[in-house]
Parts: structure tokens; C-alpha cells; sequence
């Protein structure tokens, strides 16, 4: 019995390919940066002095989209043994990271974010694009919670009259001192029920859900914290104008 491997690097740098990107929500150009690729065989005996030969390779190339820039990690793995002549690749395994498809949603920038929550709506993502839509819930209802810690907001009316520091009030405060509209927190609501089944009846979302309440996070994360940013910006630039 006997190995032998091949170890190859960057024969494929330069090489351009269409790939989906993220940042680009498209199939984009993509030029290979690196390339790692290691080729190995292996001889294998059997009974009465026969011997067969598997084989396998692993890709490994860095590729850059050419429209954004933005960096990724192709990986093609391939086994004799799990040759597959139905496929055009004949069964060879392909992963992109970070994880990507039709229904991969990208991660948003949001510089005025604090650090603690800009980590939590990461993690959010992530745990949706791989799947994991109990997480992604969860995920999205504590970022309700740390938005209303870094706003002040502890507490709001509900529909008793009566003020309440559970989630209910505090999105209710959110719209009382005015960093969403009603209508912006109604649709929180929405999201908010939503994580309740998730976190505490470990009721599974669907996919479509969870997609549509990380837009309406992502609404409130923009009205509260950037678009005030935008506004200050704005005004300064104005007063600088009008004193010249």
C-alpha cells in the first residue's frame, strides 16, 4: 500500500470566473488571487494480492470579486470513490466562504452600530445563511433589546394603560419618544411575537419569516441610529454653506 501526493501553488492565479457575490447580491467576475491545490493517490490491496487505486484532490483558491473587491475562499474537494458520471464535475464538492446562495442574505453596514450590537446582528446573519432559523430569531429579538439599552428606553405604555420594562413596553417607548413611527413599531411587534415562539416554544420559523423580520430590524437599526447621524451631517453642511 503506498501514497503519493502533489502539492501545487497559485497555477491557477489570475484566472477569472463568475461567482455570486454578497456584497453584490449578483453573479460577478471573480479573479483568482492564490491557489492551493494538493493531488493524492493511494494504492490499496485486497485479497489473494490485488490491489486497486483511489484518488482525490483538494482546491483551495482566495478569489476577489472584481466589482467589489470583497474577498472569498473556494473550495473543491473531490473522491474517486464518490465519482458521480451523471455530473458535469463528476461529483466533485464545491464551498464558498463565507456561505452563499439564492436565498443568502448580505450583511449590512451600519458604522454608527455600537460594537456589541454590530457582533450580535453579524452572528444573526450568519445563523441564517447556514440554516439555523431558531438562532437567527433569537438573534434578532436580543438586538431589539440592546437597541433600546443603547437608546435609554426601559420601559412604555401598553394597551392596560399601565407602563411595562418587558419587551411590549419598550418597543412601545421606542415610538413614544419618537426614534420609530407607530407604524414602524407595529411591524417591531410582529417581529417580536415571532421570537417569543422561537426562544420560549422552540417553534422553527420559516425561512421567508425570518427574512422578512430581518428587513424590519434592520429598518429600525437605520431610523434610530443612522439616519439621525445622516441628519447631523446634514445640517452642518448646511450651516457651513450658509455662513460662506
Amino acid at each position: 500500500m503506498g501514497e503519493r501526493t502533489t502539492i501545487k501553488e497559485n497555477t491557477t492565479k489570475g484566472q477569472k470566473n463568475r461567482e455570486l457575490c454578497i456584497k453584490c447580491a449578483s453573479n460577478t467576475n471573480h479573479e483568482v488571487v492564490a491557489s492551493h491545490t494538493i493531488n493524492w493517490e493511494q494504492d490499496v490491496s485486497i485479497d489473494y494480492g490485488n490491489s486497486f487505486t483511489i484518488d482525490g484532490f483538494d482546491d483551495y483558491k482566495m478569489i476577489k470579486c472584481l466589482g467589489c473587491d470583497s474577498i472569498s475562499l473556494k473550495h473543491t474537494s473531490y473522491f474517486s470513490e464518490d465519482h458521480d458520471p451523471t455530473e458535469d464535475d463528476g461529483g466533485a464538492r464545491i464551498v464558498v466562504y463565507p456561505k452563499r446562495g439564492k436565498n443568502t442574505v448580505a450583511e449590512r453596514n451600519f458604522p454608527e452600530l455600537p460594537p456589541d450590537l454590530k457582533r450580535i446582528y453579524r452572528e444573526t446573519i450568519d445563523c441564517f445563511n447556514n440554516e439555523s432559523y431558531t438562532l437567527a430569531a433569537a438573534g434578532l429579538r436580543a438586538l431589539i433589546e440592546g437597541l433600546c439599552a443603547e437608546l435609554g428606553v426601559k420601559d412604555g405604555p401598553t394597551e392596560n394603560g399601565k407602563r411595562n420594562d418587558n419587551l411590549v413596553g419598550k418597543i412601545n417607548g421606542l415610538a413614544e419618544k419618537r426614534y420609530l413611527t407607530e407604524s414602524d413599531a407595529e411591524a417591531l411587534h410582529e417581529h417580536r411575537i415571532l421570537g417569543n415562539e422561537a426562544v420560549h416554544k422552540l417553534s422553527q420559523p420559516s425561512m421567508d419569516e425570518i427574512r422578512l423580520a430581518i428587513k424590519i430590524v434592520e429598518h429600525a437599526l437605520s431610523a434610530t441610529m443612522e439616519i439621525p447621524s445622516l441628519q447631523a451631517a446634514l445640517r452642518s453642511k448646511r450651516a457651513s454653506r450658509i455662513k460662506k
